[in-house]
């Protein structure tokens, strides 16, 4: 589109929208899936995402463009925390760290590796956006293979629902949960009225409040880094497909 000399500022500015959308998107689909369930909250983050993807590819000018990357920036990064979230609230603190970090470098990793490979195959930034984004439907299907989080369920007196995922996990690992721990989970949770817990519970307390600061500190300078290692390579004069790859495996 000749983004380049006086007009070469459009294209960090689409993405800094895209980030724009990001921060307000977060803000909303996570109080959907405080509301609403983590399912739901996941369904509707990718198709937004998907959706907004693909209008991108038929686009014309720049205000279409930034409008539809401002809703692709909505879905993120709710599209892929939120499943990240419920599998870790069915993961036990002696295996979270195991399963949160190699869930990550096999999938998240190993496709940053072949994205710019295929972008190069592909050769059309048009085709790619819609390559890229129709696998998300595969979400559709979520709700006949995916169990809600039993966290969630608990926390809004939903014991007997929780108890029955439980139940479903007991068959497909083949083992069973003792009968006095069901008692006392079961006991527990329904004498535990956590259902207003939010935001404001995380601000009123010290130890959680310094521990969400941490995160979105190191989050951030993460995220500042692996960017701008990628964004960098260009203004370097490297091959950028190669850059972006290197990157990525780190």
């Amino acid at each position: 589109r000749n983004w380049v000399c006086e007009r070469a500022g459009l294209a960090p500015l689409a993405q800094s929208l895209y980030f724009v959308g990001s921060i307000i998107g977060g803000v909303v689909f996570g109080l959907i899936a405080d509301r609403s369930g983590r399912v739901p909250a996941l369904i509707g983050s990718c198709v937004v995402g998907c959706v907004g993807s693909v209008a991108s590819a038929f686009t014309r000018g720049f205000l279409d463009f930034a409008l539809c990357r401002f809703i692709v920036g909505f879905s993120y990064d709710s599209c892929f925390m939120l499943l990240y979230i419920l599998v870790l609230e069915y993961t036990g603190p002696r295996h979270r760290s195991l399963v949160a970090n190699l869930s990550i470098a096999l999938f998240f990793g190993a496709a940053c590796l072949a994205l710019p490979w295929l972008a190069l195959w592909i050769a059309d930034w048009r085709m790619l956006l819609v390559c890229t984004a129709l696998p998300g439907l595969i979400v559709i299907a979520a709700p006949w293979f995916l169990p809600e989080s039993a966290r969630w369920l608990l926390s809004r007196g939903r014991v007997n629902k929780a108890i029955d995922i439980l139940h479903r996990f007991e068959k497909i690992n083949k083992t069973k949960i003792p009968e006095d721990i069901l008692e006392d989970f079961i006991a527990s949770s329904r004498q535990t009225d956590n259902a207003n817990e939010g935001i404001r519970d995380l601000v009123k307390s010290g130890p959680l409040r310094l521990a969400a600061l941490y995160m979105t500190l190191m989050y951030m300078s993460l995220a500042l880094v692996f960017d701008g290692l990628v964004r960098m390579s260009e203004t370097l004069g490297l091959n950028f497909f190669i850059t972006f790859t290197l990157a990525s495996a780190t």
